[in-house]
């Protein structure tokens, strides 16, 4: 196998951007806060987590399209805000930003992007979103917050911990999800509730969206991919999450990521506890 075909995996696009860029680049990508724990965490809390498959089910195909915000998405993940994405390909968030359109889903733009936003947008037939940071301090944050932001009319909320990038060691994302989601529902039916951090594999797509998350957004996953090969790599970090999501839902029989509960998993029963 030729060019980013060949890699099969995450981690083959890891190797291979820990290959290609310089040392610094590379472990901006890869790198967590203090010891890591959280970064580790975020993708380990994931094996908690088991399926429950339906058998004898017959899963010809699989509809991935979703919807994010009003927006139709032929998958069922964004593309994250990765800041100075310009450090890993030239012209990165826009190179990222095609990749996602021709892809049918949407990108999300770094307040800290090295591109123009206008000129992001130019290069994708997909919607393009802007991650807009509160400047002002720890009281703009705090009124700011997963009970306000719904007062004052989010349509939508975003369980982070910002990739373990910033105080390590809080919970896993995947493991609040469920206090998120019963708090969101039981406050605000109608927001959707999206999450970040982790997902190195299309099963930990499926289990999020199981666990009622609407979509998951994915950085260090493309990210990864641009590191590797540019605009190719980042194509191939989603046909890669792509076809693990595809054979995921094959192997639970259920054909739509619409018609994903949380009778397809068995959720550790202490995440719920503070629900």
């Amino acid at each position: 196998m030729a060019g980013p075909s060949r890699y099969l995996n995450v981690s083959d696009l890891r190797l291979a951007a820990q290959r290609r860029l310089p040392k610094v680049a590379f472990n901006y990508i890869d790198g967590g806060a203090d010891a890591e724990v959280t970064l580790r965490e975020n993708s380990r809390a994931f094996e908690d987590v088991a399926f429950r498959p339906r058998s004898a089910v017959a899963t010809r195909s699989c509809d991935l399209t979703t919807t994010v915000l009003g927006t139709t998405l032929q998958l069922p993940f964004l593309l994250a805000p990765v800041g100075s994405s310009r450090m890993f390909y030239p012209r990165g968030e826009e190179v990222a930003a095609r990749a996602a359109g021709e892809a049918g889903t949407g990108y999300i733009l770094s307040t800290l992007s090295g591109c123009h936003v206008n000129d992001v947008k130019a290069a994708t037939t997909g919607p393009v979103w802007y991650q807009l940071y509160l400047v002002g301090g720890h009281d703009v944050a705090r009124a700011a917050i997963a009970r306000r932001a719904i007062d004052a009319g989010a349509s939508a909320i975003v369980v982070s911990n910002h990739g373990g990038r910033q105080l390590d060691g809080v919970a896993a994302t995947i493991r609040v999800l469920p206090e998120v989601v019963a708090a969101v529902q039981h406050l605000a039916p109608q927001v959707e509730v999206l999450l970040d951090g982790g997902i190195r594999r299309g099963g930990d797509v499926v289990k999020a969206l199981c666990m009622g998350a609407r979509a998951v957004l994915i950085g260090r996953a493309y990210a990864y991919g641009l590191g590797a090969a540019g605009g190719p790599g980042v194509s191939r970090a989603i046909q890669i999450l792509r076809s693990d999501i595809v054979r995921t839902m094959q192997l639970l029989g259920v054909g739509s990521v619409s018609a994903l509960d949380e009778s397809f998993v068995d959720v550790p029963p202490q995440w719920r506890d503070r629900a």
